[in-house]
């Protein structure tokens, strides 16, 4: 019942928050390095630029500490300091859009770009939020520009082929990773970018020579675990997930370690971490009951998978898996009532031929050779394998019918 559909995490790229002219194409160009920098200009226009800089770079350090609206004072007050000051302007645009506050985010930014149409970052901004109303098309033409103005701007490679990936353009997508990996392999963020793309345009191999350049990266280390649990190669899988776990991942990882060891016949290992993962999360998720029950059930402590499966259905009372399998357990245990209970709500939502079989079983342990026939004839329109056929000639039988 596992799902084998691996997800492969991707880590999104921050709106630029800018705080000196080595980074962006400001019309006060100021760089603390350059002692000259200043020869041409005024003394006085010197000083009030460098303040507005030291205002705008506390407005930077509020916004890492998460400070909204500190950082919104300090880069409005940078903002005033100057007739023109983009990069203060585009930093307002950063906490709007962090608060939630998009359309005036989007209007900061398209202010922006009014002032100075050769600041890059801007039409970069604005296309991250047309990327995130999956407006793939008109972010592309934003990515475009800013790449047109900044061919550096990797994140701006990367952000095109994300929207080509959105845009069913995989060929295409797999493109501009490998040209933003080619402009930054010191960049993890890229080289799992272009990692990624390269298994969704299905050069898996190439991918692998990518990640394993990153594997100090807990994330590279997922998506070589990943890969190599989707092949099969289990023991290679749960390596390269412990090293990852190892390397500061988050816990969530350890169930899928798990669910590599559950593959691997593992069943004490999944357990163990199963527990691991519950002790470091304060709501587990429902696959950590899953794997718990179905690791304690392997082990033959069917009290213990009653509980796992019990707990999760109670929690997660929605989730078809979780009850199945409970139902699978109280069968198990002859308590046929209580699993058909258990099953009763799966009718509407799980039109899958191992619950038809499972209730099957059950109804004809029952007795009641009649629902018995029903059921197991709904499983084989579903799946035509041979145990199904087997418990239908055995139900036949029963019922006196030995010729059919």
């Amino acid at each position: 019942m596992k799902n084998n559909a691996y997800r492969f995490a991707l880590m999104l790229f921050s709106i630029f928050a800018l705080a000196s002219a080595e980074n962006s194409m400001s019309t006060i160009k100021i760089s603390k390095d350059d002692n000259g920098a200043f020869d041409a200009l005024p003394s006085d226009l010197v000083k009030g630029a460098e303040e507005a800089y030291g205002v705008n770079k506390k407005g930077l350090e509020a916004l890492e500490k998460g400070n909204l609206d500190s950082a919104m004072a300090l880069f409005s007050r940078a903002s005033s300091m100057l007739p023109v000051y983009v990069d203060a302007d585009n930093n307002k645009g950063v906490v709007h859009f962090r608060l939630g506050n998009i359309p005036t985010a989007k209007i900061i930014w398209k202010s922006v770009v009014a002032k100075d149409p050769t600041y890059a970052v801007a039409y970069y901004n604005l296309g991250v939020i047309d990327f995130y109303d999956k407006d793939f098309e008109a972010a592309s033409m934003y990515f475009t520009k800013a790449l047109a103005l900044n061919k550096k701007l990797v994140e701006a490679l990367v952000m095109l082929g994300r929207c080509d990936l959105g845009l069913n353009k995989k060929k295409e997508a797999c493109s501009y990773f490998k040209q933003a990996y080619a402009l930054d392999k010191s960049s993890a963020d890229v080289g799992l970018y272009a990692a990624f793309g390269l298994i969704s345009a299905g050069d898996t191999s190439q991918a692998v020579s990518v990640l394993v350049k990153l594997k100090r990266s807990a994330e590279a280390l997922k998506m070589l675990g990943q890969i190599e649990s989707s092949k099969g190669n289990y023991a290679a899988a749960a390596t390269y997930f412990s090293e990852a776990i190892s390397g500061g991942a988050l816990p969530d990882l350890l169930l899928e370690l798990a669910w590599v060891q559950i593959d691997a016949k593992k069943f004490k290992d999944a357990l163990s971490n199963v527990k691991s993962y519950s002790a470091k999360v304060k709501e587990p998720a429902a696959d950590a009951f899953l794997i718990g029950g179905i690791a304690a059930k392997e082990l033959g402590d069917l009290a213990a998978s009653t509980a796992y499966f019990e707990k999760g259905v109670a929690l997660y009372s929605a989730d078809p898996i979780l009850r199945f399998n409970l139902g699978q357990i109280y069968f198990l245990k002859k308590q046929y009532d209580k699993a058909e209970s258990t099953w009763k709500t799966l009718s509407d939502t799980a039109a899958d031929p191992a619950l038809y079989y499972m209730k099957a079983l059950s109804a004809k342990q029952r007795g009641d050779l009649s629902l018995a026939e029903e059921l197991i004839k709904s499983a084989l329109k579903l799946d035509a394998r041979a145990e199904y056929l087997d418990l239908l000639g055995v139900i036949l039988y029963a019922r006196g019918r030995k010729d059919e």
